[in-house]
């Protein structure tokens, strides 16, 4: 579950080319950033199943989400 996530007005370069809920890029310490529609969102705080909310770029580091990988 996402706790917390804000608007990611830097540029990133995928050029529209992912789907939508694809994660085009990480932010180090912070979290990684999805493609939603025509912009994009950071994620900073997860709740993984059973498990106490965390920040996103420690569930980063133990899930094996990479970019290119896309969020159901």
């Amino acid at each position: 579950k996402i706790i917390a996530a804000e608007l990611y007005t830097e540029t990133v370069t995928d050029n529209d080319q992912q789907p939508t809920g694809t994660i085009v890029k990480t932010v180090q310490n912070t979290g990684f950033v999805v493609k939603c529609g025509t912009s994009h969102l950071i994620i900073t705080q997860v709740q993984p199943e059973n498990k106490n909310v965390m920040s996103a770029w420690a569930y980063l580091q133990g899930s094996g989400l990479k970019i290119g990988d896309k969020l159901s």
